[in-house]
C-alpha cells in the first residue's frame, strides 16, 4: 500500500510533499506533528533502508519517471492530439459514472512541452478492489501505443532493481492487479 500512495503522490499535480524518511517506510509511530520532539519519534532510522530496499527503489523510480514527464508537473502547452489536459475514467474510457461497483478510478494527463512537437501523455489506474479488474484504455492518436511504465503489483528483482512488468494484453486492454496502481506512457510504435 506503500507503493500506491507513493505512485499516487508523484502523480498529482502540484508540489509533491513527502516526508523524510517515506522513500524506506520510516514512522513516527503515529506522531503527526513531531516536528519539536528530539528522540526516536522524530528520528530517522537509516537500518530500515536496507529492510525496505524495494520502497526505497521505487521511490527513486517514481522521482525518475515524474521528472520525465512534464505533464505531470504541469509544465506543458495544450495536447496537439486534441485530448483534454487531465480526463477522468474509470475501468472503461470517458466513462466517469460512479456507480456501486466502480472499483477503478483513472486520469489521463495530456500536453506537450514548449520546444517539442510530441504529446506527452500519462495514463494513472488505481484499483481499490480486492480483485483484478480488465482495464480498457482510451485509443491513441495514430502512431502511438500505450506501454506500461509503473505497476505496483510487479515482482521485484532485487539484483538487478527492477521490476518484471507485464506486456500488454491487447492494445487498449489489460488487467489491473487488486489493490495496485498501473501508470502507462503513450509511446511512439
Amino acid at each position: 500500500m506503500c507503493k500506491n500512495a507513493f505512485a499516487a503522490l508523484m502523480c498529482s499535480h502540484g508540489a509533491v510533499m513527502f516526508l523524510a524518511g517515506d522513500e524506506f517506510c520510516n514512522t513516527q509511530f503515529g506522531n503527526n506533528n513531531a516536528y519539536c520532539q528530539d528522540n526516536i519519534t522524530s528520528w530517522l532510522d537509516w537500518s530500515r533502508r536496507e529492510k525496505y530496499g524495494e520502497m526505497y527503489e521505487f521511490a527513486k523510480e517514481m522521482i525518475r519517471f515524474r521528472k520525465e514527464h512534464p505533464v505531470l508537473r504541469k509544465t506543458t502547452e495544450e495536447s496537439r492530439c486534441g485530448f483534454p489536459d487531465i480526463s477522468v475514467h474509470n475501468d472503461v474510457p470517458w466513462n466517469t459514472e460512479c456507480r456501486d461497483d466502480t472499483h477503478c478510478i483513472s486520469l489521463m494527463y495530456a500536453g506537450r512541452k514548449k520546444d517539442q512537437e510530441e504529446d506527452d501523455i500519462v495514463y494513472v489506474a488505481v484499483n481499490t478492489y480486492w480483485e483484478d479488474l480488465n482495464l480498457t484504455l482510451p485509443e491513441l492518436p495514430v502512431g502511438l501505443v500505450w506501454k506500461i511504465k509503473v505497476d505496483t503489483a510487479a515482482e521485484y528483482d532485487p539484483a538487478w532493481k527492477s521490476w518484471k512488468l507485464k506486456e500488454m494484453t491487447e492494445e487498449y486492454k489489460t488487467v489491473i492487479s487488486q489493490r495496485s496502481v498501473l501508470i502507462l506512457v503513450a509511446e511512439k510504435r
